[in-house]
């Protein structure tokens, strides 16, 4: 059966931080699916200097009318990277189940490190490549990508609440906040990168701290001060722009209280609204898919106690 078949390039900046453009080289072959993907390979080399060029897609495309490598490589492990050419694929006539290959160009050299399907891409199928680093470590998606859906609640339960709350149960309140508060600071980058107060930003936009009767603002110079001085005189505080504000422990539903120049407000309830905010967090994913490529990209830079890099001696 002849069959339309593809040979798809991604251009990549001198950086190697960004794809600047894509290309496309369309073929009509009959054979097997192997015998077509063996062509494909053996042709990669003079199609990517004669393809005809595409612009990254405008939905994908940043201001500078680029999509980053980290973007993209999300996309691959997500399994969807062929949203990056589906604008070609329908301006192609490509048939639905395209077959095709997808290959990197740099300084006009086609360049890869490793083969894979387009399926999700579980990182432990490559451990040793030396683009990951040293060590086998376990893949969070393969653990918790299950019938093509993610869990992200249970990875993000798994990986940081659990010890939050175990440190709660044991009365080292303390130290089941800064972890409380330092979790804040995780859900606030995976939601909005590096751009600022992402602290602030995630409860402003998640959370209702009204509730509780304090700011996000108090909230914040108190997460300073017990992360990086374990007391309550962050600077703003000490200069009188923020009033100070710390926790107790009581029954669900006590009102925030204020003694001397302190105002308390309770753990427990902080928690349920967290919880409460984590819920429309979690929603904001199926609401806007596309978060899940950010999220990915972010997360693989996360670090969590369930992942770690087991070394050989040899390794060392």
């Amino acid at each position: 059966m002849i069959e339309k078949i593809f040979n798809i390039f991604y251009f990549v900046s001198d950086d190697q931080q960004s794809i600047v453009e894509l290309g496309v080289v369309a073929h009509k072959i009959s054979g097997s699916d192997e015998d077509k993907i063996s062509f494909l390979q053996k042709n990669v080399q003079n199609d990517s200097l004669v393809c005809v060029r595409y612009p990254v897609p405008t939905g994908l495309a940043d201001n500078g009318h680029k999509l980053s490598m980290a973007q993209f490589n999300s996309m691959i492990r997500l399994g969807r990277s062929i949203e990056l050419f589906e604008d070609i694929f329908r301006a192609l006539q490509a048939p639905e189940n395209v077959l095709y290959i997808s290959t990197p160009v740099i300084d006009d050299t086609p360049t890869y490190d490793i083969q894979s399907d387009h399926g999700v891409l579980y990182l432990t199928d490559y451990q040793g490549n030396t683009k990951l680093g040293a060590g086998h470590m376990s893949d969070y998606l393969e653990q918790y990508f299950v019938d093509g859906k993610f869990d992200i609640a249970s990875l993000v339960h798994n990986d940081h609440y659990v010890a939050i709350k175990q440190l709660f149960n044991s009365q080292h309140y303390l130290s089941s906040m800064k972890l409380l508060v330092s979790f804040v600071d995780t859900m606030g980058y995976l939601d909005f990168g590096e751009s600022g107060n992402v602290f602030v930003l995630w409860l402003r936009k998640y959370a209702v701290l009204a509730d509780l009767d304090i700011t996000e603002e108090e909230f914040w110079e108190f997460r300073n001060s017990i992360l990086h001085m374990t007391n309550l005189d962050s600077r703003k505080v000490k200069q009188g722009k923020v009033e100070r504000v710390s926790f107790t422990i009581a029954p669900s539903g006590t009102k925030t209280f204020k003694d001397h120049d302190t105002k308390y407000f309770n753990f427990v309830d902080l928690i349920t609204e967290l919880q409460k905010a984590m819920e429309r967090w979690l929603l904001s994913y199926v609401e806007t898919p596309q978060k899940l490529v950010d999220f990915v990209a972010r997360y693989d830079r996360v670090v969590a106690d369930s992942r770690y890099a087991e070394l050989s001696l040899q390794e060392i």
